[in-house]
């Protein structure tokens, strides 16, 4: 029996990179947190979290201050990711949304630059 070439590249992809779930997604996750907010940034940089993304009329579109983007999670994932950091640096959330980053709009905005500097 033939198999379609959807079901082809389905087994091929799952060889090639068996680390990534078919349900991923790009997202973005926003949070709001009391202190050690450079502290959080960097361990969800880690996780390959970006605060930024290639924009088409600015070179890049720079996101809320909370906000970060992930280009391979789901939002439960981006939920669970921030927890565990904030867990791991006894960092109280206030609140969370993760949602799928799929129909957007958005200003370019600039980078945040750490006070002091």
């Amino acid at each position: 029996m033939k198999r379609s070439k959807m079901i082809d590249i389905y087994f091929s992809t799952q060889i090639i990179i068996p680390h990534l779930h078919f349900n991923t997604m790009p997202i973005i996750i926003t949070y709001d947190i009391p202190i050690k907010h450079h502290q959080l940034k960097a361990a969800m940089f880690r996780l390959g979290y970006e605060d930024r993304i290639s924009g088409t009329s600015c070179k890049f579109i720079y996101f809320p201050e909370t906000t970060l983007y992930h280009g391979i999670k789901t939002p439960d994932e981006a939920r669970i990711d921030l927890l565990t950091e904030c867990k791991k640096l006894t960092i109280p959330v206030e609140r969370c949304v993760a949602t799928k980053w799929i129909d957007w709009s958005a200003l370019c905005g600039e980078p945040f630059v750490a006070e002091g500097s």
